[in-house]
């Protein structure tokens, strides 16, 4: 997976006090990646920080959206996304990251490649269940659907009841 540029925080260059950079991942960001359902999308997140001397606490905003494939009948649908993440950076001797909102990066190298950090913002945001509004499905999938409801019974032991030999008087 390519580092891009543009996906980078340099921190040593980032001023004392308040920061803030947009980003936009685009459909050439989402094709370099592969293994969540993210076929392209246009997304915007706002890194909004505030650095007191080695310690950098930021703030990511993503309002977008994204193509995806609708979970019920697999065709391609374009998905709202919003969604807000916290994270703090400190310098520190070496790379690490233990926690889910704590990185420390090297004072030696004080770059940070922030690409796979942005990616995961955007999967965490997505729901597991994305579906077309009623009637935008394909049709054939909502008719192969409609009609398994049909033969479901409502309640979830009458299929008990009509498969043995119960005496019901």
């Amino acid at each position: 997976m390519a580092t891009n540029e543009r996906y980078k925080l340099h921190l040593k260059e980032i001023p004392q006090g308040e920061f803030e950079e947009v980003y936009r991942l685009d459909d050439d960001f989402f094709r370099e990646r592969s293994g969540f359902e993210l076929l392209g999308g246009e997304v915007f997140i706002k890194l909004h920080g505030v650095r007191t001397c080695d310690v950098y606490e930021v703030f990511f905003t993503l309002d977008g959206e994204v193509d995806t494939l609708c979970t019920r009948c697999e065709n391609r649908l374009r998905y709202p996304l919003k969604g807000e993440f916290h994270m703090v950076i400190k310098l520190g001797a070496e790379n690490s990251s233990d926690e889910d909102e704590e990185i420390i990066v090297s004072r030696d190298n004080p770059t940070l490649s922030i690409d796979d950090l942005l990616y995961s913002f955007v999967v965490l945001s997505m729901p597991l269940r994305r579906v077309h509004p009623a009637g935008e499905c394909d049709q054939e999938v909502e008719k192969y659907l409609n009609q398994q409801e049909e033969t479901i019974p409502h309640n979830p032991f009458e299929a008990l009841l009509h498969s043995t030999n119960f005496d019901t008087e």
